[in-house]
């Protein structure tokens, strides 16, 4: 099971906390958007808090949404900085459809913000910017439901 949560410019009030061994994927589509697709470059924009100089992530980029198609490249054992854009000038990204896993390699931050942009000149303004969807692994999903299921207990008890 897949949960999609929703990240981006409209929706930052809660971050996501990442550990060690988390693995997490963003999908862009930019399907039905204006302008329409092909685009110059697209771009994935990450803001994260709570860093330090031994977090470290790698990045996978993929032709297709939830890491299919392509592996158009490979990027391991990266430095997590307070902001990260990520460009996509390889024509399979071109579409507007693709997606980026981030597998924490080490340390632990949380993830502020997501959003996706797609570009159709070289002004460096995005024409298009959405909220991407963010697919969890199955053990993150049954923690967060727990998280869920035990903030709803205390609230119930507290109204009571």
């Amino acid at each position: 099971m897949i949960a999609a949560l929703l990240l981006g410019a409209a929706n930052t009030a809660q971050a996501l906390t990442l550990h060690a061994g988390d693995v997490v994927t963003f999908n862009a589509d930019f399907t039905g958007a204006s302008p329409l697709p092909p685009y110059l470059f697209t771009a994935l924009q990450l803001e994260f808090s709570n860093t330090d100089q031994f977090d470290r992530v790698g990045y996978a980029f993929f032709s297709e949404l939830h890491q299919t198609g392509t592996l158009l490249g490979l990027f391991p054992n990266r430095q997590v900085p307070l902001a990260q854009t990520l460009f996509g000038a390889i024509p399979d990204m071109m579409d507007g459809v693709f997606s980026i896993r981030l597998p924490v390699e080490q340390g632990e931050f949380n993830l502020d913000n997501v959003w996706a942009e797609a570009h159709v000149d070289p002004d460096g303004i995005p024409d298009i910017t959405t909220a991407v969807t963010l697919d969890l692994p199955e053990p993150t999903n049954l923690v967060l439901s727990g998280t869920v299921a035990a903030f709803a207990t205390l609230r119930r008890r507290s109204a009571a």
